[in-house]
């Protein structure tokens, strides 16, 4: 009905609107300030299924595709779900277009390097990594010589009263 002229009637408990004499909704009429009722059916397809995929949803459907891809997504819901929300449906979304098998090797590609998040999923998906297989933590390469060497010692410095180091 966007650009289309209503007339609305307030009433103690309902709003309804008219397009001439023909009644097209009936609301609820809020009774506190800040709240607010939605109807899901009046927003665009593309909104109403971001507001319907809630974080339980969320869960949900990332529990269908896999474990890995479930813990990723309770780790995302677990730090701040107002923030990662749109992420995690992101990531839920993005089985349609890679699929199942892709999606939870790519999040238990981003979980084993501690990188949990939507961005590296994405990014794994990318570049074809998820199929790629994970390399164990390497042992700790030795540190390399130093460049420099100290030419003279403490003495030489401080005299007879030379820390120890």
């Amino acid at each position: 009905l966007v650009g289309q002229t209503l007339e609305a009637h307030l009433y103690e408990h309902t709003l309804q609107l008219y397009r001439g004499t023909q009644l097209v909704v009936t609301h609820p009429r809020a009774q506190s300030r800040g709240e607010r009722f939605t109807r899901l059916e009046h927003y665009p397809q593309e909104k109403a299924l971001y507001l319907e995929r809630t974080p339980e949803v969320c869960q949900e459907r990332a529990q269908q595709i896999g474990v890995s891809c479930h813990l990723l997504v309770f780790c995302l819901l677990a730090q701040s779900p107002a923030d990662h929300l749109r992420a995690v449906q992101s990531l839920v979304g993005l089985e349609s277009r890679v699929g199942r098998e892709h999606l939870e090797a790519a999040c238990a590609r981003a979980l084993h390097y501690g990188d949990p998040h939507y961005r590296r999923v994405k990014a794994i998906l990318a570049a074809g990594l998820e199929s790629a297989p994970l390399v164990e933590e390497e042992e700790a390469a030795p540190t390399p010589p130093r460049a420099y060497a100290h030419a003279r010692r403490p003495e030489e410095f401080f005299g007879s009263e030379a820390p120890s180091c």
